[in-house]
């Protein structure tokens, strides 16, 4: 049975939150994936692709320099050998896991309201700066000093777009504030 999709947040919970000083406000919304999302998730997965040989090129290349680097008085070292052994097999592993989950990504339908996890974080902590963020599997920064009122309507819960341009103050202010 598969599990059931995830509710919207109401606009009333939204609201609140932000106007009670809340550091971060979490929401989930339904709504058709970006372009932007789809060309950083693209921009992503070559990105890995290209990084993908590069565990062999290093090989090769300790193949050919190894006597002057690892050896010691005539014994390669283990330590190297479990160190690039490793490492050849990490890397490619997790550059197809990461491209399998940026292929969901550019899979989804175009036009079909998909779920997302947004964020605004209203301070810089040690792991994420202030902000706004989607997540649908991979995480992107949304430039919310660029947004407009169609925008902060397509990333807000549903509300009259009287209450979206309100929130989306408070949020803007909150942000440029603190």
């Amino acid at each position: 049975m598969p599990s059931p999709l995830p509710q919207d947040t109401p606009f009333a919970e939204l609201r609140y939150a932000v106007q009670a000083g809340a550091n971060e406000i979490t929401w989930q919304k339904r709504t058709p994936i970006s372009n932007n999302e789809r060309n950083h998730a693209m921009r992503l997965k070559k990105l890995f692709a290209y990084t993908l040989p590069i565990p062999l090129l290093l090989t090769i290349l300790v193949y050919f320099i190894h006597p002057m680097l690892f050896f010691d008085n005539g014994t390669l070292f283990l330590p190297t050998v479990l160190l690039f052994g490793c490492y050849n097999i990490i890397v490619p592993l997790s550059t197809i896991w990461l491209t399998k989950r940026y292929n969901r990504v550019l899979d989804l339908p175009t036009n079909t309201p998909q779920p997302a996890t947004y964020y605004v974080r209203f301070k810089d902590s040690r792991d994420n700066t202030k902000g706004l963020t989607v997540v649908r599997g991979i995480a992107l920064r949304l430039d919310y000093t660029t947004f407009t009122q169609r925008d902060w309507q397509t990333v807000l819960p549903t509300a009259t777009p009287n209450e979206v341009q309100q929130l989306s103050q408070m949020i803007i202010q909150r942000l440029n504030n603190q």
